[in-house]
């Protein structure tokens, strides 16, 4: 099944509006970018210029329609947004297309599905569940007390995600899976950050606060990740089964779903759009946390886009329940179950995902990101503490 058309095209209740902009052309824009993101053009300064030109000319004939301020702000800080955002994905593709890719099996096949299946040495997995002991125990006692958000469950920094990274990277060099993600990003890359993090079963965070239909759609929180050049891992600290929140993948979805590069861009920047408070229209929305959709509002504001921009990287819950993207989606579900030490290696931008949505029990897991290597970032944060 090829060319499904998204949840944003005019079908969906929610997003069905007359008061969506028509746009005349897209400016080569999607042309442009595909070329530059495969690799394929023979004058690169030249095709980054008319790409950026295109994004230009998109913006210009639709603000030029408009009257109300609030939407050409709307439609000025999306811009912002995709600019910064195609920025960075210039100068990723130019990193990934630098070098010969290599023709191992192990590299062609997580170049060809996005995603990769290991186990962590034992010992790792045992040193690091005995020095994460003390945290996990807090977050129990957080999660008792009924605070379940995301936030209150979990870590990002710290000594103790230090550690953890050092001694992920250690076990992951001697797997070689450092080594294949920095030949699939072109630049050298290993373990930069982590979140370790809990899941239990009375915490509902991924329901969706928004419905126009009678029943919720099965894709609930399937979602791709908003940046490109940040792989992920995600590694079980405790065993998981199909009650306590496994992961959940698409692969080669690309073959389902018909999004432009366009759409996709949209979709990696919307649910940034007028949430932060020196957004000049961050009064107008009552933003719900982690979901793009909970406020009406902001669906107005999404709808007055053209269909050739609209999407959210956070599409399943936006799913028409009973639609053909949704059997398509579940019928091409993997299941990642395991015990302790089991660990998702993938694109997050490339391969459709979710997880941690906890029916019994709990989850412990770290949410891993490979990031470019930064020899001097010790030395930057010395710098830092001594020009307080």
């Amino acid at each position: 099944m090829k060319n499904i058309l998204s949840p944003y095209d005019g079908n969906h209740k929610l997003f069905n509006s007359k008061k969506s902009l028509k746009l005349s052309s897209d400016f080569n824009f999607n042309d442009y970018y595909k070329k530059l993101k495969l690799g394929k053009y023979r004058d690169i300064n030249k095709y980054e210029i008319k790409l950026f030109e295109s994004l230009n000319l998109i913006f210009e004939s639709l603000i030029n329609s408009l009257e109300g301020k609030d939407e050409i702000l709307f439609l000025e800080e999306l811009k912002e947004n995709m600019i910064s955002n195609l920025k960075d994905d210039v100068k990723f593709f130019r990193a990934k297309n630098s070098n010969e890719k290599p023709k191992s099996q192990a590299y062609q096949e997580f170049d060809e599905y996005k995603g990769m299946v290991i186990s962590l040495h034992p010992i790792t997995t045992k040193i690091i569940n005995i020095i994460s002991k003390n945290r996990i125990k807090q977050f129990k006692i957080q999660a008792k007390k009924g605070h379940t958000r995301r936030e209150d469950l979990s870590t990002n920094g710290g000594l103790l995600n230090r550690l953890i990274c050092w001694i992920l990277n250690v076990d992951f060099n001697l797997q070689g899976i450092n080594k294949l993600i920095s030949s699939y990003t072109g630049d050298s890359y290993h373990v930069g950050g982590l979140c370790l993090e809990l899941s239990v079963s009375h915490s509902k965070w991924w329901e969706t606060n928004y419905s126009a239909y009678s029943r919720k759609p099965k894709t609930t929180y399937y979602h791709f990740d908003e940046s490109i050049s940040k792989p992920k891992s995600i590694v079980y600290l405790s065993d998981v089964t199909n009650d306590n929140g496994p992961v959940k993948y698409v692969e080669k979805f690309q073959n389902i779903l018909n999004v432009s590069p366009l759409q996709n861009l949209v979709g990696r920047v919307i649910g940034n759009i007028g949430r932060h408070k020196d957004s000049k229209i961050y009064h107008l929305f009552n933003h719900k946390y982690h979901q793009t959709f909970g406020c009406k509002k902001f669906i107005d504001f999404f709808n007055i886009l053209p269909s050739e921009l609209k999407f959210s990287s956070h599409f399943g819950w936006d799913v028409i329940p009973e639609s053909i993207l949704e059997t398509e989606i579940m019928n091409n579900e993997k299941t990642l179950t395991g015990k302790k030490g089991t660990a998702l290696i993938f694109d997050g931008s490339e391969l459709l995902h979710r997880g941690g949505m906890v029916e019994k029990s709990n989850r412990v897991v770290l949410q891993v990101i490979f990031e470019k290597k930064n020899h001097f970032r010790f030395l930057e944060r010395v710098i830092n503490k001594l020009t307080k």
